[in-house]
């Protein structure tokens, strides 16, 4: 190999990448034209740069997409099952603990009110969920009573009794109303006017 051509092979890389000088690539194109040998290496280099640069996009291509469609179907599952759980307790929530006294038919049948205490007894009719506790206010003379009920799955009972008993000042109570099916809807139980 003569040392012109040792030259020509050492700038073939840089030449290949487009990095040399005017002059330095004017003479390798000319020494090509004239050398059969580093032509061929010259060819054999440009194959070999041209398949390893298809080898690595195709190895970038394939490499990354897997991996983003199982983060995509990961991050998929993930927030249908977050979803799914989602409505099972809180749909599980409002059908098995709650139902509010819209849903059953109520009979008062008895009021007793003294100064101290008040006790109601009565029973809800045609219903399925369990009589569970009671909330109530006092305001300007008047009670308001909402009666809870817990839904009792597979229930067959078809009644319910239940008392409340409430320890206030009552001396100035003048009626009492339970909470009827809508809101701000209550209905008259006790009038002291009707004693």
């Amino acid at each position: 190999m003569k040392q012109n051509c040792k030259i020509i092979l050492d700038l073939m890389p840089s030449y290949i990448e487009g990095i040399l000088t005017k002059e330095s690539q004017k003479l390798v194109e000319e020494h090509i034209q004239s050398c059969q040998s580093c032509r061929e290496v010259l060819a054999s280099m440009e194959t070999d740069l041209s398949l390893k640069d298809e080898q690595e996009r195709i190895i970038r291509l394939t490499s990354k997409k897997p991996y983003k469609k199982i983060k995509n179907r990961f991050l998929l599952l993930l927030f249908s099952s977050i979803l799914i759980l989602i409505t099972v307790v809180f749909g599980g929530y409002f059908y098995i603990t709650r139902a509010t006294y819209n849903e059953v038919s109520v009979v008062i049948h008895n009021v007793e009110i003294d100064q101290t205490s008040a006790y109601i007894e009565g029973s809800s009719i045609n219903s399925s969920p369990g009589f569970s506790h009671f909330e109530y206010f006092l305001e300007d003379g008047i009670l308001y009573i909402e009666l809870k009920y817990t839904r009792l799955t597979g229930s067959k009972s078809s009644s319910g009794d239940f008392e409340l008993e409430i320890n206030e000042d009552f001396s100035l109570l003048n009626k009492i109303f339970l909470k009827g099916e809508t809101e701000g809807q209550y209905m008259l139980i006790w009038n002291r006017d009707d004693e």
